[in-house]
């Protein structure tokens, strides 16, 4: 703003010869001078010269010579001086002594700020400063920032219609009102910020213009802005509390106003808003979900309706949550004959579920605390949340897959365990010692039907080998020469001369006859007698006597044991006999 102030002269010349005073009869002097508003203010483009001159209280040509001049720009540093053959578009030029130039050409956004003219002398080390400014204005459509295009002022209050048009410089603004324009005064109070309307009605909702004009540029811009009475949001009813929820939890939270509320939902003891994904928020009609609840899930959920005229709360408690059984076994697989059996269930839920025993197998069924046909079985509470089945003196009949199930409103879940039940230590050791002496028995056994078959056939190989020597000697002795037998009816006639000699057999007669006499008592009488037969005169031969003469003879002498062995005769054995040369 210019300042229309008119200093007095007397007034004028005591500051001067003041400030005289002080620099050491010199001062520094600017045009445009800083308290010209208008004289050093520029658009973006244009051209700007600053002008700094020394000015004397006595004409003293000397003093005025020993005093330098330059120009600071904004940030204190010095602006260099105008140079032949460089294009500068800020520079200072000395063209007297007492007299130095700024110049800032096509100016920019960037050069709006301070500059300082500085003056120093060398002769009084006097240094004065002068500072001026430069403001620099953008040549661009006026803007409105915060200004709503529509807005809920509340009923009988001093309204605020808001509207901040931005320029440079400063638009002037002003008001209508269904085409008719608005003057401070009465109910309407025209404010910097906006309008301002004084017990505010639902009457006056409508559309009102804003207008920002700049009379110097003679440039304006408009806004128009609906206005809405806006009255406080009220919960249609109150919230219901949710008792035993089990799953998702739907509540609804339903409140008037105008304009229509925004909901928001919060857990009491939390100043975070419920988000995804344990929960949903409808935040247009008030709906809240939960998804899953659980027992981390109750407590005091609070309602929050909104509108620019203000909020209401509404709460309800979410308690006693259902929550789905859960159940798991404790105990040993495999049990032995005649041993206590004792499973233990761990069991949790809300409300407390109801729980059983069961055997799957025969389908068996074991309540808490209920009396089993079988006296054996028990199913009993160890604590609060462990149900125990105990099977005393087991056998094998109780094998099998064991369930314990627990069921309430929230569902039904259950855990099972498969169990083994193995023969005794004892019993097992008896039955192997049954079955390690059945093996030996029938080890034993089979030895010795082994050996009785090897006896037997040892026996009856040798009766077969005697058998068969029998018929060879036989078959032998049917084939003997006349020759032979007439030295052996020879010999017997005169064995008691000459002592029987065969000298005169042949090799095959008198191998004959060696065997003849090897041959076991019987089968040699029987062979004799066969010969006999065979022989010139019949059975008239008396070979079978003669030889009975010979067994005698030889019983009354002194044989050797071994000659009932079937060995041969040895030398000497038979008296009256040689022993034959067998070639």
């Amino acid at each position: 703003m210019v300042s229309t102030d008119v200093i007095p002269l007397e007034k004028l010349l005591f500051f001067l010869s003041l400030e005289f005073s002080v620099s050491g009869g010199w001062i520094l002097s600017l045009a445009p001078d800083s308290q010209c508003g208008k004289c050093s203010t520029k658009q973006i483009g244009e051209d700007m010269t600053f002008t700094c001159s020394v000015v004397m209280e006595t004409n003293d040509a000397d003093k005025m010579s020993s005093i330098s001049l330059r120009w600071l720009n904004q940030s204190m540093d010095p602006v260099g001086l105008a140079s032949s053959g460089i294009t500068q578009r800020v520079y200072s030029n000395q063209s007297t002594s007492n007299q130095i130039f700024l110049q800032i050409d096509n100016i920019r956004e960037s050069d709006a700020g301070s500059y300082t003219c500085e003056g120093q002398s060398s002769e009084s080390g006097t240094r004065l400063r002068r500072p001026t400014s430069l403001l620099v204005i953008k040549d661009v459509d006026i803007e409105f920032r915060e200004t709503p295009t529509t807005q809920y002022p509340r009923v009988n209050s001093n309204a605020l219609i808001r509207c901040l048009p931005e320029a440079n410089p400063q638009p002037v603004t002003t008001w209508f009102f269904n085409g008719k324009p608005l003057l401070s005064g009465g109910r309407y109070t025209i404010a910097e910020n906006g309008l301002i309307i004084h017990r505010l009605t639902k009457e006056d909702g409508g559309k009102y213009l804003c207008k920002a004009e700049i009379p110097v540029e003679k440039r304006s811009a408009n806004k128009t802005i609906t206005v809405i009475p806006a009255s406080t949001p009220m919960i249609n009813k109150p919230l219901n509390d949710v008792i035993g929820a089990f799953g998702h939890v739907t509540v609804k939270c339903m409140a008037s106003g105008q304009p229509v509320p925004n909901y928001h939902w919060f857990k009491s003891g939390s100043a975070n808003i419920l988000e995804e994904p344990k929960y949903h928020v409808n935040n247009n009609t008030g709906v809240l979900i939960i998804y899953n609840v659980t027992r981390a899930d109750e407590g005091k959920y609070i309602c929050i309706a909104s509108n620019p005229a203000g909020d209401t709360i509404a709460t309800v408690d979410v308690k006693n949550v259902t929550e789905t059984p859960t159940t798991k076994i404790f105990g040993e697989k495999v049990f032995t004959k005649g041993e206590n059996l004792t499973l233990m269930c761990e069991i949790s839920g809300r409300p407390f579920p109801v729980v059983y025993w069961y055997r799957a197998d025969d389908d068996m069924r074991w309540p808490a605390e209920s009396i089993s046909a079988d006296d054996r079985i028990l199913a009993q509470w160890r604590n609060l949340t462990s149900l125990e089945l105990l099977i005393r003196n087991i056998t094998s009949n109780d094998e099998g897959h064991y369930v314990c199930v627990a069921q309430n409103m929230g569902g039904s879940r259950n855990a099972s365990l498969d169990v083994e039940i193995k023969e005794s230590q004892q019993a097992g050791d008896n039955l192997g010692n049954h079955q390690n002496s059945n093996v030996l028995n029938a080890a034993w056994g089979v030895l010795l039907g082994i050996t009785f078959v090897v006896i037997l056939l040892v026996i009856g190989s040798f009766f077969f080998r005697r058998h068969r020597r029998g018929q060879r000697l036989t078959s032998s002795n049917m084939v003997v020469c006349s020759s032979c037998l007439a030295c052996i009816h020879d010999s017997k006639s005169s064995r008691g001369s000459n002592g029987g000699t065969l000298e005169n057999a042949s090799s095959k007669e008198k191998i004959a006859f060696s065997e003849l006499i090897d041959t076991p008592e019987n089968s040699r009488k029987e062979s004799l007698s066969i010969i006999s037969t065979n022989l010139p005169g019949g059975k008239d031969n008396d070979i079978s006597a003669d030889m009975d003469e010979r067994d005698s003879i030889s019983q009354a002498g002194d044989f050797d044991d071994n000659l009932n062995e079937e060995k041969s005769p040895r030398k000497g054995d038979i008296k009256g006999y040689t022993e034959l040369p067998l070639a």
